[in-house]
C-alpha cells in the first residue's frame, strides 16, 4: 500500500519521466486497483495518455483471462 502511495504521487510530478516510471509501476504490479488509479489519470501528454490508455486495456484484458 505504502509503495502504491509513492508510486501515485509520482503521476502528479511535474516530470514526464517521472509520470512514466510510475505509469510502468503500476503495469507490473497489475492489481485491479492499478486499474482505477490509472483510468482517473489526466496526465495532459497525449503520448502519455495513450500509453496509460494501453496499461488500462492491457490489465483488464490480463485479469479476465485469470
Amino acid at each position: 500500500m505504502t509503495g502504491q502511495t509513492n508510486v501515485l504521487a509520482g503521476l502528479s510530478n511535474r516530470s514526464v519521466e517521472v509520470k512514466e516510471y510510475a505509469v510502468r509501476s503500476f503495469e507490473n504490479w497489475g492489481s485491479p486497483d492499478c486499474i482505477e488509479i490509472l483510468d482517473g489519470v489526466d496526465c495532459g501528454e497525449t503520448w502519455l495518455q495513450e500509453y496509460i490508455n494501453q496499461v488500462i486495456l492491457d490489465l483488464e484484458e490480463e485479469l479476465l483471462s485469470e
